[in-house]
C-alpha cells in the first residue's frame, strides 16, 4: 500500500482515473473516494463524457494539433522509483519498498499528465460544444424558414381568394406548370413554386413582370428568388400583363439578355 491519500489528492488524481491512468492501490481509494462524494462523481462523469466525445469526433471537429499534444504528454518518462535502503533481511527479500518521496514524485508526474490531458480535451470539448452549438443554430434556421414559407403559402392562399385578384401560372415550353403567380388589386404578389428546377451554386432565378408597352411588354424586375426558390412575395404595378421566369448569374441582374424559361398571362 502506498498510504492513504488525503481528499485534495484524491481530487487531483480524479482526471487520472477517469482516462483510467491509476494504479491499483489509487484506484481502490479513488472508488471509495467517488461513492462517498457525489461531487467527485459529477466530476468523473464529466470528464469521462468530454473524452468520449472527443474520441468519436472527426478530424474536422478537432484542433489539427490535439492528438500530437497528447502524444507528446504521455511520452514523457515518469520518474524512477527509487527504493529504500535494505536494513533485513526480511526487507531484503521484500524487495524493497518504494520511499515516500518516490511515490510523491510519481503522483506528482501522473497528476501533471492527467492535468495537461484534461486541458487538451478541454480544447476538444469546447470544438465539439462549437459544432453543436452550430448544429443547433441550422436546425433553428431551418425552424424558421419552414415557419416562413408556411406563413407565405397561407398569405397567398388568402390573396388568391381576395376579390379582383388574378393569377397567371408560369408554364414551360411543353406545358407543365411550374409555378403560380398571383397579383392582388393593390399590387400585392406571391409567387408559390410547384416543379421547378434546383439550379447549379451561382444561378438564380429571377421574377419578370411584364408590363404593356405596345406591341412588345417591358418585362421589369420583381424580384431574385434563389436557386431553390418556395414561395416569394413582391409588390408590382398593377397594370402587370403576366410573369416570366429567367435563370440569371447571381444576385440577378437589372436588365436581362436571357429567354423567359416559363412564362404566363394574368387571367
Amino acid at each position: 500500500m502506498g498510504g492513504e491519500l488525503t481528499p485534495a489528492e484524491l481530487d487531483e488524481l480524479l482526471a487520472a482515473y477517469a482516462l483510467d491512468a491509476v494504479d491499483d492501490d489509487e484506484r481502490a481509494q479513488v472508488d471509495a473516494w467517488i461513492a462517498r462524494t457525489p461531487r467527485a462523481r459529477r466530476d468523473v462523469d464529466e470528464l469521462r463524457e468530454t473524452a468520449s466525445m472527443l474520441t468519436f469526433s472527426t478530424d474536422d471537429d478537432v484542433p489539427t494539433d490535439l492528438w500530437s499534444r497528447i502524444e507528446s504528454h504521455l511520452s514523457e518518462a515518469p520518474p524512477p522509483l527509487r527504493l529504500a535502503p535494505v536494513l533485513d533481511l526480511d526487507d531484503e527479500r521484500r524487495g524493497g519498498a518504494s520511499t515516500p518521496t518516490a511515490r510523491a514524485d510519481r503522483r506528482a508526474w501522473l497528476v501533471g499528465i492527467a492535468a495537461a490531458l484534461v486541458a487538451v480535451i478541454a480544447v476538444g470539448f469546447a470544438v465539439v460544444e462549437a459544432r453543436r452549438n452550430s448544429d443547433q443554430d441550422a436546425r433553428l434556421e431551418k425552424m424558421a424558414q419552414s415557419m416562413h414559407r408556411r406563413t407565405m403559402e397561407s398569405a397567398a392562399s388568402e390573396a388568391m381568394l381576395e376579390p379582383g385578384a388574378r393569377i397567371a401560372e408560369l408554364v414551360s415550353a411543353d406545358g407543365k406548370v411550374m409555378a403560380n403567380v398571383v397579383t392582388t388589386i393593390d399590387g400585392r404578389g406571391y409567387v408559390v413554386v410547384d416543379k421547378l428546377p434546383k439550379l447549379r451554386d451561382g444561378q438564380t432565378y429571377q421574377l419578370w413582370a411584364l408590363m404593356p408597352d405596345g406591341m412588345t411588354p417591358t418585362m421589369v424586375s420583381v424580384g431574385v428568388l434563389g436557386r431553390n426558390p418556395t414561395v416569394s412575395a413582391f409588390t408590382t404595378d398593377t397594370k402587370v400583363m403576366g410573369y416570366g421566369l429567367t435563370m440569371e448569374d447571381a444576385p440577378g441582374v437589372m436588365v436581362t439578355d436571357q429567354p423567359m424559361t416559363f412564362e404566363g398571362r394574368l387571367a
